[in-house]
């Protein structure tokens, strides 16, 4: 959180993808910016009490990047989700987590049940 504050205030740009501006402390980031003179550019469909501070492109961040990163020559690079399912015992229990490819945790399933021929069963 005190990095995204400390580049706030340091940011001559900031670019905000896709949120309400509404859910502080991350919100006040945006402001911080533009309090010190920096400029202060939301990409959202809906209106956000931060829309007079700055440009409010009224868009979905897709399409906007899209034409920002070809305006830029940069090329997008294809996205693959790469998603794991991690086992482990506890004692008696298994314990099953979904993780991604830096090991942060995500939700992969509702449940997961092992039954008494140790088949998995997930939901």
């Amino acid at each position: 959180m005190d990095t995204g504050f400390g580049n706030g205030y340091k940011a001559d740009l900031m670019l905000c993808l896709g949120s309400s501006m509404r859910v502080t402390p991350a919100a006040n980031m945006a402001e911080a910016t533009f309090e010190k003179g920096g400029k202060l550019v939301i990409v959202n469909l809906q209106k956000t009490p931060m829309s007079l501070m700055g440009l409010h492109i009224h868009a979905k961040i897709d399409d906007v990047m899209v034409l920002l990163m070809k305006k830029l020559s940069i090329e997008i690079p294809k996205f693959q989700l790469r998603r794991y399912c991690k086992m482990s015992m506890d004692g008696d229990k298994i314990m099953v987590e979904g993780i991604d490819k830096s090991g942060s945790p995500f939700t992969t399933f509702n449940s997961a049940l092992v039954d008494g021929k140790n088949c998995l069963n997930v939901g």
